[in-house]
């Protein structure tokens, strides 16, 4: 018999994003865990790192889609490693201005 594996379906939103405003992040969690996005380019440069803390089950989060001193993001692909109780998990977020 082989084991079967349940992965959370995590939503990010919209996507792709024109920028202008914060994209929505849904976690997908069963309970109650601190959630860490960070954002980086596809040359690995971090440029977004965020924790939100106490994120309940059913609760969004919204990501800013600018860096911490808000310069808007330029076009192009980038990466969010999302860290929860669960584990990690890699996104893409496509932004086209």
């Amino acid at each position: 018999m082989t084991p079967t594996f349940s992965f959370p379906s995590l939503v990010l939103y919209p996507n792709p994003t024109d920028g202008n405003r914060p994209v929505t992040l849904n976690p997908a969690l069963e309970e109650t865990s601190d959630v860490r996005v960070e954002v980086f380019t596809v040359a690995f440069r971090k440029v977004q790192d965020r924790t939100f803390p106490q994120v309940g089950p059913g609760q969004a989060v919204s990501i800013p889609v600018a860096d911490p001193w808000g310069r808007p993001f330029a076009s192009g692909l980038y990466y969010l490693r999302v860290s929860t109780d669960r584990g990690h998990f890699i996104l893409k977020l496509l932004v086209l201005r």
